[in-house]
């Protein structure tokens, strides 16, 4: 596809460098000379310098585009150039809308604005933190088939109880509902065999059903009820947004924010939740307003250096939960030196979102498409959602006759609102959802699981 990028940021890098392994082609429009050039050099795509104007818009083929998605930090701009590029051709359009206003006013508007999708990237990172609240042990949640199935991911501590469990007894010993779809060791990532002996600090994803996933975490003795208290650190458009999801789950929260004009801002939009005028950062601060009583501490400044010392205190501190809210890569990786497992990347979750989106797009009626699209293990390995329509050549056929590519695990069937981990015996039926996780990127169809 034909994909113009207005605006180079975090954001939009990070949705043009998932959208370049995807193997589309871009072009970038970015005002900044310093980052421009800094696009153009580590990426394989045609960078256009300068405002988004008719002229660059022009310039960057808006009007040939299969989509256009601007992503700069003006919420107009982003929407102004979305509207210019349908006018001059552009077949679809996605805008990333911050304010909220403007978001709620784009969702209602979305026809007569010309746009196929508005984001929020602030939106996306609160409902992604929420999900780990509700499910503590958890370093991430991501929910498949409007939630029957969950994507879990868990890193394994030292002692517990699942070190040294070979996976070919895994099902036999804690569930026959939960699969073990990928295993990380160090820098190496794995689809692993029932060969593989589980050690401690493996991050493994497992995929089941909620209520499997509970029970499995009871038996292994990590099973932690939903956070009931949450103190948050920042109170920018993201503690905003998670203050209002957390709510809605019955989940008491405190925002703590230095500044006084912006207090008084989330004290009128949240009358039901804590506002605290005061600097985060001060270790006396956090005690004084409960922090050894909480059950998780999340840092969402603005600041990733600031959000990395409030979550390494809190950890020190021995909060059951703690989330990190990072942009910049060498923060990440500081992140998982300090052993802090729950980190997340808004511009990591936009472009999870848009990509989703992209292939969709791509998804013809006839073919069993991408429903629902994950990125897992740092985006090294991806967790896809198809539906099977009549049609796929693979239907009826039992899977051990199928001849999958390699690094491929169809990992839940989801038939008739109920799912299960099939066996070689199984084979997909007209209408199943099919989850599969693989370590090969860019699949779109159903079918492209075969060799």
């Amino acid at each position: 596809m034909k994909i113009v990028i207005v605006g180079g940021g975090r954001i939009g890098y990070a949705m043009a460098r998932q959208l370049v392994q995807e193997g589309h082609d871009l072009t970038v429009i970015e005002s900044n000379p310093a980052q421009a050039e800094f696009i153009s050099t580590t990426l394989d795509v045609i960078v256009v310098q300068g405002r988004a104007n008719v002229e660059q818009l022009q310039i960057a083929g808006a009007g040939s585009a299969d989509l256009l998605i601007a992503a700069t930090m003006s919420d107009e701009t982003n929407i102004i150039s979305c509207a210019v590029a349908r006018k001059l051709g552009a077949k679809h359009t996605i805008a990333r809308i911050r304010d909220e206003e403007y978001y709620q006013d784009s969702v209602l508007l979305r026809e007569e604005l010309g746009l196929s999708l508005s984001i929020n990237p602030e939106r996306s990172a609160a409902k992604e933190i929420s999900r780990t609240l509700r499910f503590p042990v958890a370093t991430r949640v991501e929910p498949f088939a409007r939630g029957l199935v969950e994507l879990v991911e868990y890193r394994v501590p030292q002692g517990g109880r699942l070190c040294g469990v070979q996976l070919k007894d895994f099902r036999n010993k804690y569930s026959k509902g939960v699969l073990i779809c990928t295993l990380e060791r160090g820098d190496k990532l794995h689809i692993p065999n029932g060969d593989y002996v589980i050690e401690a600090g493996d991050v493994l994803s497992l995929v089941g059903m909620p209520q499997e996933l509970h029970a499995l975490f009871h038996k292994i003795g990590e099973l932690q009820h939903a956070a009931k208290g949450v103190m948050m650190v920042g109170g920018g458009r993201v503690a905003e947004r998670l203050a209002m999801e957390l709510e809605k789950m019955h989940i008491h929260s405190i925002i703590i924010e230095k500044d006084e004009q912006r207090c008084n801002a989330l004290k009128e939009a949240l009358p039901g939740v804590t506002v605290v005028c005061g600097e985060g950062a001060e270790p006396n601060t956090l005690r004084e307003e409960g922090l050894l009583d909480t059950d998780a501490l999340v840092a969402v400044t603005e600041s990733d250096a600031m959000n990395l010392v409030i979550s390494t205190f809190a950890a020190s501190q021995k909060v059951p939960k703690v989330v990190t809210m990072l942009s910049e890569e060498n923060f990440i990786q500081l992140a998982q030196t300090y052993g802090l497992t729950t980190v997340v990347q808004p511009a990591a979750v936009t472009a999870a979102r848009i990509t989703e989106f992209v292939r969709a797009m791509e998804n013809s009626a006839n073919v069993s498409g991408v429903e629902t699209l994950r990125l897992v293990a740092d985006g090294r390995a991806e967790a896809l959602e198809f539906i099977a329509k009549d049609g796929a050549s693979l239907l009826g056929i039992p899977l051990k006759d199928l001849k999958l590519r390699p690094s491929v695990l169809v990992a839940t069937i989801i038939r008739d609102e109920k799912g299960f981990i099939p066996a070689g015996g199984d084979a997909i039926q007209p209408g199943d959802r099919v989850i599969v996780v693989t370590t090969i990127h860019g699949m779109k169809r159903l079918e492209d699981i075969l060799q």
